[in-house]
């Protein structure tokens, strides 16, 4: 419940390529698939905003949404509706309810035999209701990318890629524009062990300021039958829920393993580090750190129970002092299976 992501609005580019793909036969020919999903739960916290005078809250919170698929062996098209709620028992930490749409659509093609070509575009958008502690904004951003792989035997390939996005909010008068191009690669080390990441560089405007910087995003994954171990480090650039661009560099740990057929027990650590990229509206950086104990119980099919124990902490750069919590919570997804429709 800290750390909100936010969604943001398609361009007309995005529009553009939507129409296309829609008005393409094969693509008219393809079934929809529809995967809806329910999750509740409660929990309760020592110090949910991470305030340097604790607070105790219990909360109670839901994620509704739909997704819908269509695709064909060389374009895909997905939209994702969904809506949030949340209460909690503090009043000083009150509600923030929030409604949203993620779209997206990618379109592939075989250029050789080892090269394909792939554009994509995102759609999303998200609003927020209520009077939360710290005013959340409604937010827009959109992306347009362009990416050429090239396989270079069954176990390597090469990326080269790059995307530009625009993102606004009420927060600031005007747009900001961001720029980037990486190189990547997705290397199938042994039978269990992956190895993905690229490397690259972005650029940020918004009116006269300008931030340049490295991007990069490295992910280790080692599967077995009975779990699987990831690594992963990333510096990226995304919105926030604030109404800012965020600058976030991050570090992850997660293992899961699977104590019978139906009862997994997982473990994560996370670090990462907030800061504004660009803009009107700025704040301190501000480093976080949580580790988190989880069990999760498949019910039936459909329906399964989740139970965790998370302790976490925050530091402000300059601001004296730690901020710690302790959260302890239930969940029940219910996520049935996908329903085919056909024209």
């Amino acid at each position: 419940m800290r750390g909100r992501s936010f969604r943001g609005v398609q361009t007309i580019g995005l529009l553009g390529i939507g129409v296309a793909l829609v008005a393409c036969p094969a693509l008219r020919a393809a079934d929809w698939s529809i995967s809806p999903s329910l999750i509740l739960g409660i929990d309760f916290d020592t110090n949910r905003t991470l305030f340097v005078t604790p607070r105790s809250s219990g909360g109670v919170a839901g994620n509704l949404l739909v997704r819908m698929d269509r695709s064909t062996e060389v374009l895909d098209l997905s939209f994702i509706p969904q809506v949030d709620f949340q209460y909690f028992t503090d009043p000083t930490v009150q509600r923030a309810n929030d409604y949203g749409f993620t779209g997206g659509a990618s379109w592939s093609v075989d250029t050789s035999e080892r090269a394909v070509s792939s554009f994509s575009g995102s759609y999303q958008s998200y609003d927020f209701t209520g009077t939360p502690v710290a005013s959340l904004q409604s937010t827009s951003y959109s992306t347009l990318g362009f990416n050429e792989g090239f396989v270079r035997s069954s176990q390597l390939e090469i990326d080269l890629g790059g995307s530009v996005g625009n993102f606004s909010s009420p927060s600031e008068s005007g747009t900001t524009h961001s720029y980037s191009a990486d190189i990547g690669f997705k290397r199938q080390w042994t039978e269990r062990l992956k190895i993905t990441g690229d490397v690259g560089a972005n650029e940020i405007s918004y009116g006269p300021f300008e931030n340049r910087g490295l991007i990069f995003d490295l992910n280790l994954a080692y599967t077995t039958s009975a779990g699987s171990v990831s690594l992963a480090a990333q510096r990226n650039a995304a919105p926030s829920g604030f109404g800012v661009l965020t600058e976030r560099d991050s570090a992850q740990f997660s293992a899961s393993r699977a104590l019978s057929e139906r009862l997994n027990i997982g473990t994560a650590f996370d670090l990462y580090r907030n800061s504004s990229a660009v803009g009107a509206v700025t704040f301190d950086a501000r480093t976080y750190v949580d580790a988190s104990v989880s069990l999760a119980w498949r019910y039936t099919e459909t329906l399964t129970f989740t139970a965790h124990v998370l302790g976490d902490g925050a530091r402000t750069q300059g601001t004296p002092g730690d901020q710690h919590g302790v959260n302890v919570g239930v969940q029940a997804l219910w996520s049935p299976n996908a329903h085919s429709i056909s024209r």
